[in-house]
């Protein structure tokens, strides 16, 4: 007996008007892939009870059922994998390092902790990179907004290059001092530390070698990431954004422009290793979010931590918005960066001679090496030495004299 079923229409079928057979035939001008959709159509009518005939009428509520039933099956597809990635993904905030302690010191074998570098280990206190909580606009700091401002087509390794020249002239501290003691006990557990910063790796003004100067600083804040990983190089990674290449030198990986996430895949198979568990703690949602997606498509349990307290910055001088707009003048057209604590609020002028003793007075070597190639010798090569002789610092000493090439007089 042959019965006659109506197919819902936001089902995309050619069995419409069609007849099913209870013998399971099915007539020959009908193609195997609308069968099965009209097969799967009339199995669901048999799990809601409804007749067959029922479906005659195309205004009936059986098509609707039908439709409902499909859509709610798709939907708990959907939950149940949302539910099974929550079930291995974690973001939680820290405002503080409490909370992150108690994570990493809960960790097992097979884990593997990731840490930015920036205002979570290590922060330069610079101003212009302070997020601006009451800005409402995307370029939530000064040096955002005013590259965007002034340069409206630079491109994000642009903008990187210029904040690599700004750290390069800049003093550092750690953002909590608990911080490098957390790392070396990890990694005398046997738990691998990697640091994932967004900084570039290649050259720029004042900073001819930014991999080394970076680990330097690290290594000088009491952080030795490269205990994790014995027998590897400096080396450059492959990803497959196409973007360019991120590098890992010393226990760091520079992502440059490349996604975190990318470059993290990209370094885990050039090692070979797949981890069981990645913990991530970076001041910035994105890339915690980033480094989750990569976990989430290779099934790695994660851990995200989003850690807010190297953002709570407390300026060493007056807060000031002429000397943000100096400082990033000056950066855009010399190349230079002047920290803050040699700059005053006010009554800015570019006076090269009066700025390099400004930062001899603050033993700032990198900057007043800067300086020193905007001052003429002939006309003040006497004064400035005279004024580095004055600060009793060797280093600064040594810097000048180097400049006039002199030697010591």
């Amino acid at each position: 007996m042959t019965r006659y079923i109506h197919i819902p229409s936001d089902v995309p079928s050619l069995l419409r008007a069609q007849s099913l057979v209870t013998s399971g035939l099915v007539p020959r001008s009908v193609s195997r892939e609308p069968y099965i959709r009209g097969i799967t159509t009339f199995m669901t009518c048999l799990m809601l009870g409804c007749e067959f005939n029922s479906f005659a009428s195309t205004s009936g509520g059986a098509a609707e059922k039908v439709s409902q039933a499909a859509k709610e099956q798709d939907e708990g597809k959907v939950c149940k994998k949302r539910q099974k990635k929550k079930n291995v993904s974690e973001i939680i905030t820290a405002e503080n390092i409490s909370l992150i302690e108690s994570v990493l010191n809960a960790l097992e074998d097979g884990a593997v902790v990731l840490f930015d570098c920036d205002n979570v280990l290590i922060t330069a206190n610079i101003e212009v990179f302070v997020r601006r909580q009451s800005d409402s606009s995307k370029y939530d700091n000064d040096f955002s907004r005013i590259i965007h401002r002034e340069r409206p087509n630079a491109s994000w390794a642009e903008s990187l290059a210029l904040s690599q020249t700004v750290l390069g002239s800049s003093t550092v501290a750690l953002v909590n001092s608990k911080m490098p003691e957390l790392v070396a006990n990890l990694q005398t557990k046997g738990i691998p530390c990697l640091v994932v910063t967004a900084f570039p790796p290649s050259p720029a003004p004042g900073l001819p070698n930014p991999t080394e100067w970076r680990a330097s600083v690290l290594a000088r804040c009491g952080y030795d990431f490269a205990r994790s990983w014995p027998g590897l190089s400096h080396f450059a990674l492959e990803t497959k954004t196409g973007q360019s290449q991120p590098v890992y030198h010393r226990g760091i990986l520079f992502c440059g422009a490349v996604p975190k996430g990318a470059a993290v895949a990209a370094f885990f198979a050039h090692v070979k290793t797949t981890p069981r568990h990645i913990v991530f703690i970076d001041d910035d949602r994105f890339n915690v979010e980033s480094i989750r997606d990569f976990c989430e498509e290779n099934e790695i349990r994660y851990t995200g931590i989003h850690y807010t307290e190297g953002t709570k910055y407390v300026s060493p001088v007056k807060r000031s918005s002429a000397r943000s707009e100096f400082q990033m003048k000056v950066l855009l057209e010399h190349d230079i960066w002047l920290p803050d604590e040699i700059l005053p609020a006010d009554k800015l002028r570019l006076d090269w001679v009066e700025l390099c003793e400004r930062a001899m007075t603050q033993q700032n070597v990198a900057c007043v090496t800067e300086l020193l190639n905007k001052i003429d010798k002939k006309l003040h090569g006497r004064r400035v030495l005279a004024l580095a002789k004055r600060t009793g610092a060797a280093d600064i000493i040594k810097c000048v004299e180097q400049w006039l090439g002199s030697g010591r007089r």
